[in-house]
């Protein structure tokens, strides 16, 4: 992902670069020799041409490859170019020839080969003369064909960055670390809610008299609370309860992971809080309870609101509009400094106002949150391997539950896991819980 990201920004001002060359110099990319070498052959097939037809077909190669206009849009296209460069005796020529070429062609006129030949081959040699007394080796065309080609450039360009960019979201899109079910209905939300608190509060009341009892009772509460979460309800609170119903069962790991996955929701939870510094066996600290109140997703304060409402902006959306407002503006740029059209300033500032708020949003995603890309080992003794797949050799030594890693890269129901120590590997998704899922 980095190295395409960094592929994808530098893509415009690269266009940009090499169409500035083509345009100013081109001489450095080489477009001056190749067009002098087309323009002597095509004077050379003139001066060869043997038949009428020859002769209006090579005239019409010639003027071709001396016009930055297309050879399909015909002399009638070029002349009005041609009088910015050119003195009148040579458009005025150029138009009687092109006129009698099609009089003999098509009329059925006669007229002597040689004669009509040689007179093309001077009006040729004469548009030379004229081209390198201005030292150019093309007549520039008007700035609205210029703007034909910058148009057409563009679209070339546009078409790569939207293949590469849906090459990119394809990617990001099986990147998914779990499916998330099919949202809840209100009253299923309300019934689950209801058992899991039911079946904690039984837990509780059996947990110092009957430890089996309890322990069904709390995985039943586990059961109810994760389909909550897995429905897609971003509420920190319901999540200390999840990690609360773990840590109950022993499950060290999945507790850990679930205070984490709350604290991105809410990095200022004291619950969640208190409780992983339980877990890393704090002794002034102790279990504490949510006072949970709700199974629905709330924020109650108003950071809280900004930091779940930016969070919940898909990282993909923020991307896009980074894409499109990055080459907005150098599609701007290049309009306007390469091929002088005028587009609306308000444009460029629309571009600039899109790219600093999506650029805003990434950088609150990526850096606000400390507690982003993180990812908790969920089973005992997880051993990294050094690629995607069980047939991978170990890395580093077993992992022990409860450990804290930062996420890398997502692969085909794989994470690439930053240990620490120097310790890098892969471990597959569903045994370690990642924060933002």
């Amino acid at each position: 992902r980095p190295v395409l990201e960094a592929f994808l920004l530098l893509v415009p001002p690269v266009a940009f670069l090499l169409t500035w060359i083509s345009v100013g110099w081109p001489h450095l990319a080489g477009g001056s020799r190749s067009t002098r070498g087309r323009q002597k052959r095509a004077l050379a097939q003139l001066q060869k041409a043997a038949t009428m037809a020859d002769v209006a077909s090579s005239f019409h190669i010639a003027l071709a490859t001396r016009f930055e206009h297309e050879a399909t849009e015909g002399v009638t296209a070029w002349l009005s170019d041609a009088r910015a460069i050119t003195d009148a005796q040579t458009v005025e020529e150029i138009t009687h020839v092109t006129r009698v070429l099609e009089q003999v062609q098509y009329g059925g006129q006669s007229l002597e080969l040689n004669e009509l030949r040689n007179r093309a081959i001077a009006v040729i040699r004469a548009l030379d003369r004229q081209l390198s007394d201005r030292n150019v080796s093309t007549v520039p065309c008007h700035r609205q064909s210029r703007t034909k080609h910058a148009g057409r450039t563009a679209s070339i360009v546009v078409m790569a960055l939207g293949l590469l960019w849906n090459w990119h979201t394809a990617m990001a899109g099986t990147q998914q670390t779990r499916p998330i079910p099919a949202t809840l209905s209100h009253e299923q939300r309300v019934q689950l809610f209801q058992e899991a608190a039911d079946a904690y509060d039984a837990g509780l009341s059996h947990d110092s008299n009957d430890a089996a009892s309890a322990r069904v009772s709390f995985e039943t509460a586990a059961t109810k609370l994760q389909m909550l979460v897995d429905s897609g309800i971003r509420n920190d609170q319901l999540l200390v309860d999840l990690g609360n119903t773990y840590l109950k069962l022993g499950d060290k790991g999945r507790a850990a992971g679930n205070y984490y996955r709350a604290l991105h929701i809410n990095p200022r939870s004291a619950p969640a809080r208190t409780n992983l510094a339980f877990l890393n066996q704090d002794k002034s600290a102790s279990p504490i309870d949510s006072n949970r109140t709700s199974f629905e997703s709330h924020e109650p304060d108003i950071w809280r609101r900004v930091i779940v409402a930016t969070m919940a902006i898909p990282y993909t959306v923020l991307r896009l509009g980074l894409a499109t407002a990055w080459c907005t503006a150098w599609l701007w740029f290049a309009a306007v400094v390469l091929f002088g059209k005028r587009w609306s300033k308000w444009v460029l500032i629309s571009a600039i106002a899109l790219l600093m708020t999506a650029g805003g949003l990434v950088a609150f995603q990526n850096f606000a949150n400390p507690y982003s890309d993180i990812a908790v080992v969920a089973t005992p003794h997880l051993q990294l391997r050094a690629g995607n797949g069980d047939s991978f050799p170990a890395v580093g030594g077993e992992l022990p539950t409860a450990t804290v890693a930062t996420t890398l890269e997502h692969r085909d129901g794989w994470v690439k896991l930053n240990a620490g120590n120097g310790v890098i590997g892969w471990s597959r998704i569903d045994d370690v819980i990642i924060t933002g899922t």
